[in-house]
């Protein structure tokens, strides 16, 4: 009668199909069958597959035996070789690798043999891809790595005590040499994490390593998911993401923000969380403000203008990215305070700005830029009382005219028509002129049936010019959004590297980081001043002074007022230059010896972008600019603004504090993460029962911090009961074969629940134990013939890896008889 070999069965009793014995798993009625009914054969299921007829054999021998005899015209290549070293096995089995285009990957655990260690490698192609049922994921597009059948390609690897026996087998049968189905080496992806850890961002990783691209080498064809894989598997991002679920990791995070010294943890509102204080926010918000100290002090000395602005595209849950900018000395956006909302509400800002004015009260600012939206202003000016200007980003509001004209006007001729005149009204800088030519373009727009609609909306518009228009805004120092963007564009672009960004708690390490950048770049541009984007257009401006031949220059004022005029299709241009004040800030021309607030120009270049305008350095040319600058009183004399000086070297000393401050010991920051991690789980102690378990936990800590010194730590319950005493039971079962019988002496640690369920999932027949009984379990005799001669050697091993080999090399040295004078030794 054949039996076949399936899964342990759930049953309590299987009866032997010969005679009246029972077991709980089939395994131990087959092993049973084996041995008191051999005559009965049980049927062996057969996954060697051979990838040339598809004949099926039960074992590897059996497969090499048939493509021998069968298939003679595949020449199986054998090579044996001896290695003094695990590293220097593992180095030519690389290269073997490389030069054959194949890996090769472990098929099973070690096994202790007589001569030594054995283990076994197959080539990773072979055999079948198991899908399981309860998959989420699609099937890949170029499908399973696995072939479906056996590749006879083998090494089988012996370690004993002085050295490594290989034995290879390196032909390949039942498949193709496909570069993209090969793994990256472990060298490879070494080298690749080492690029990553020293952050080299991944795109330019994937560059460099395509630049030389082979056909044959899978190095050249990494993709952006092998870098995940690699950061993923080395733990590049261990730091980051602390916990598997995102909002988890974010949670743990923005508490060790709050643990740390200034807590720059301006609001933090979880999802289903209330915040009384703030009734607008609703249950289902999620809110995190973060604001460091060195970022409130720079708020505070650069105050005079808000840039406000939010983005998406930062995380996978549609979050916003809120970011408030201030102009440095240098003029350069810096980001003061960020945001990330679920909503972009007047009530969210409110809530964000009210958490910013209990830092900084008396906080007061000349001018609030913002798009379109009205929410920013409006929770501005509820927290913050109206500030003097309130200008729309110039860039949105043409993005926002030109959207609406093209919906309500349909001829393209037309449209461009209107856009020109659009564009010029917008950038007349004189009031009179505006209202002139805006007042005509209205009227004419409404007069006509096409246009009716369009002239209505700009009417309509009309009503806020003074949030838009250049002419309301001369001399204000600001035009538009463009360095939040540029601050959104380096998050996105420069530190996540064009990719998009999933986990909240990459995008929020991601954005901390780049504030340690801009707060270092602050300290780096006062020892360096560095070329910025304004330096570079001033030195364009001055070049363009060089080609003003056709100008024609008027002193107004002797040494105080100028006239700048051209004359170009019959009409006369003229801009108007006067001598404001003397300044030492770094936002200067060197070779006109002038910064930029020293004089002002009516053009557009100035009184609006903030440039030193090419009518400037034209003056500076032309004119004697020391007596120019000399002409003044002595109340007017340079002086270096020592409220100025005090101010930088207040930003200075914050910064400096903010950057020590991420400098703690390695103890140190543990034991923030300790006090971070227990404030979060007595946060969550909200009934009886888990209070009076940490109440247990106190206790049992103070106990053990009085005795660490007179005791070692003892295991809990549930750290004795998670583990089976016998752990390489397993491994121990497979190297004696189906004859194994596990037997013990009925300690309480050998009968747990962990232990019968291990050993029924492995089909290990148990031996059954009186309890108290009076025989000594072999094991322990076992146990004294081989500790005798380990301790009796001169050199004891040190390490695990020694002492199995030694423990092996006693084993074998053991007779048979010794081994039999204790088995007769013993009861019956």
């Amino acid at each position: 009668m054949d039996l076949k070999l399936t899964c342990a069965s759930t049953s309590s009793h299987i009866s032997c199909p010969h005679c009246e014995a029972t077991f709980t798993i089939k395994r131990n009625m087959y092993q049973h069958i084996r041995k008191y009914h051999p005559e009965k054969e049980v049927h062996k299921v057969c996954n060697q597959i051979c990838g040339l007829c598809n004949l099926k054999f039960r074992t590897m021998k059996e497969l090499l035996d048939h493509i021998k005899s069968d298939h003679t015209d595949i020449n199986l290549e054998y090579e044996n070789k001896v290695f003094t070293s695990k590293t220097e096995f593992e180095h030519w089995k690389e290269m073997m690798e490389q030069n054959t285009q194949s890996s090769f990957i472990i098929s099973s655990s070690k096994k202790a043999v007589k001569e030594g260690i054995a283990s076994y490698y197959q080539c990773h192609r072979s055999g079948r891809s198991k899908i399981k049922e309860s998959r989420k994921r699609n099937v890949k597009v170029a499908g399973s790595i696995k072939c479906g059948i056996t590749c006879p390609a083998y090494i089988k690897v012996l370690e004993k005590v002085d050295q490594i026996e290989v034995e290879c087998q390196s032909v390949h049968v039942g498949h193709k040499t496909e570069v993209g189905k090969l793994p990256l080496s472990k060298t490879e992806k070494t080298h690749l994490a080492n690029l990553m850890k020293h952050g080299v961002p991944p795109t330019k990783v994937l560059s460099e390593i395509q630049k030389d691209y082979t056909p044959s080498k899978r190095l050249c064809i990494t993709n952006s998911q092998d870098l995940r894989n690699i950061r993923r598997d080395f733990g590049i991002d261990k730091d980051v993401m602390l916990d598997k679920n995102d909002f988890v990791s974010v949670d743990i995070t923005v508490r060790k923000l709050q643990a740390e010294p200034g807590n720059p943890v301006l609001i933090y509102k979880q999802i289903n969380e209330e915040l009384l204080q703030y009734p607008g926010i609703c249950k289902s918000d999620f809110l995190l403000g973060i604001m460091n100290s060195a970022q409130l002090k720079m708020l505070e000395h650069h105050s005079n203008c808000i840039m406000i602005d939010s983005t998406h595209g930062t995380n996978q849950y549609g979050l916003n990215l809120t970011s408030v900018l201030v102009n440095d000395n240098n003029f350069e956006g810096f980001p003061v305070a960020i945001l990330y909302s679920s909503k972009l509400t007047t009530e969210t800002f409110a809530a964000f700005f009210s958490c910013i004015k209990e830092r900084l009260p008396n906080l007061k600012t000349t001018v609030f830029m913002s798009d379109d939206a009205p929410a920013y202003y409006n929770a501005w000016c509820c927290v913050f009382g109206e500030a003097d200007h309130h200008l729309l980003c110039s860039w949105h509001v043409q993005r926002a005219w030109f959207k609406n004209l093209n919906s309500k006007v349909r001829d393209p001729e037309r449209r461009g028509k209107i856009k020109s005149e659009l564009l010029k009204i917008l950038k007349e800088v004189d009031i009179l002129t505006f209202e002139r030519l805006s007042d005509a373009c209205i009227s004419d727009y409404l007069l006509h049936d096409e246009t009716r609609a369009f002239g209505e909306y700009l009417t309509t518009y009309m009503q806020r010019k003074k949030q838009w228009a250049y002419c309301y805004r001369t001399y204000l120092g600001i035009n538009t959004n463009m360095k939040v963007e540029r601050w959104h564009r380096q998050l996105k672009y420069e530190e996540a590297g064009g990719t998009v960004i999933k986990r909240l708690d990459k995008s929020l390490h991601l954005v901390l980081t780049a504030v340690g950048k801009k707060l270092m770049g602050q300290i780096i541009s006062v020892e360096r001043p560095k070329l910025t984007s304004r330096i570079k257009e001033i030195r364009n401006k001055h070049e363009m002074s060089k080609f003003m031949a056709d100008y024609e220059l008027y002193e107004i004022k002797p040494k105080q007022a100028w006239i700048v005029s051209r004359s170009q299709k019959g009409l006369i241009h003229t801009n108007n230059v006067y001598f404001e004040k003397h300044c030492n800030c770094n936002i200067r021309c060197h070779e006109c010896d002038i910064c930029i607030h020293q004089f002002v120009c009516s053009c557009i270049d100035y009184s609006v972008r903030f440039q030193i305008c090419k009518h400037i350095h034209y003056v500076c040319s032309v004119c004697d600019i020391d007596s120019a600058t000399n002409v003044c009183s002595e109340e007017d004399d340079l002086v270096i603004d020592v409220s100025q000086n005090d101010e930088r070297i207040e930003e200075h000393y914050a910064i400096t504090q903010e950057m020590r401050r991420k400098e703690h010991s390695d103890f140190e920051k543990e034991k923030e993460e300790w006090h971070a991690e227990f404030q979060f789980l007595t946060s969550q102690a909200n009934t009886e029962d888990k209070k009076q378990k940490v109440r247990e936990f106190l206790k049992t800590l103070r106990a053990s911090f009085a005795t660490s010194e007179k005791l070692p730590p003892i295991p809990s319950s549930s750290e004795c009961v998670s583990e089976p005493v016998n752990k390489f039971i397993k491994h121990q079962r497979r190297a004696m074969g189906p004859q194994f019988l596990f037997m013990d002496d009925n300690a309480p640690p050998h009968r747990t629940v962990t232990v019968e369920e291990l050993l029924e999932s492995e089909d290990i027949e148990h031996m059954d134990w009186s309890a108290r009984s009076l025989d000594l379990t072999p094991v322990k005799h076992v146990r004294n013939l081989l500790g005798r001669p380990v301790g009796a050697r001169n050199l004891s091993p040190v390490t695990i890896p020694k002492l199995r080999l030694v423990l092996q090399e006693e084993r074998a040295a053991v007779s048979q008889q010794l081994i039999n004078n204790h088995i007769s030794s013993m009861h019956k």
